[in-house]
């Protein structure tokens, strides 16, 4: 029976993260709006693996910095990643017995302890491309300066950045999907000078998340 038992243990420490995000097709650093992508709700075995419904969840918010683990032990071996303060996750289920949730952050689902978790009375989730009567509309170009240091060492390759467009059209948030050294930061400054014209849901203007990613390129001078 704990040879059994092991081999169980050993099988789920394993399994993989489950993850809804794809990789982003690349391109210059200089986008337009053809080239952004919206959100859209993934699902997910998770559920099915911890017994728990996806119908019902509630919105919390971290209250110190923490992390997102594979299971519900909350072992570091299993770190997923980082979930910075003030972050809102959606929680699922409770194991009442260690005080540890289930839950989902960002595109990716794990366990968060329960002593880090404070509940939100009233919060609307951003709606995503499919929710919306018109998506968000890009007034402004984005252009980023390649940093000096980066260009120096040789960084190059692709970050994918979240950033929600508020009902007025600015941008009020942004999330590192995909990060590279030396580059992120850059980035960040540039969209958060992006305007747009804000989505509409029933005729009304609302916030949305939309994905940005770009690729940062190197490019050989001739001579």
């Amino acid at each position: 029976m704990k040879f059994i038992f092991s081999i169980l243990l050993i099988l789920l420490i394993l399994s993989p993260t489950c993850s809804n995000s794809q990789e982003p097709a690349g391109h210059e650093i200089a986008i337009n709006e053809s080239q952004l992508s919206y959100l859209t709700p993934e699902s997910c075995d998770f559920s099915e693996k911890f017994g728990f419904d996806m119908r019902f969840n509630s919105f919390k918010e971290v209250t110190y910095k923490t992390y997102l683990f594979l299971n519900p032990d909350l072992n570091m071996k299993d770190l997923i990643k980082p979930v910075p303060r003030e972050s809102i996750v959606k929680a699922y289920k409770h194991y009442k017995s260690t005080n540890v949730w289930a839950v989902k952050f960002e595109n990716d689902w794990g366990f968060i302890s329960g002593e880090l978790l404070a509940k939100i009375e009233e919060y609307e989730e951003p709606l995503n491309e499919d929710d919306l009567d018109t998506p968000p509309q890009l007034l402004s170009k984005l252009s980023i300066k390649y940093p000096s240091q980066a260009k120096k060492e040789g960084i190059k390759g692709e970050v994918v950045l979240r950033i929600l467009v508020s009902n007025t059209g600015q941008v009020t948030q942004v999330e590192i999907e995909k990060s590279l050294p030396l580059l992120d930061s850059a980035a960040i400054r540039a969209v958060k000078k992006l305007r747009f014209k804000p989505a509409k849901k029933y005729g009304m203007p609302t916030d949305v998340w939309v994905r940005i990613p770009f690729t940062f390129v190197i490019k050989e001078s001739l001579k």
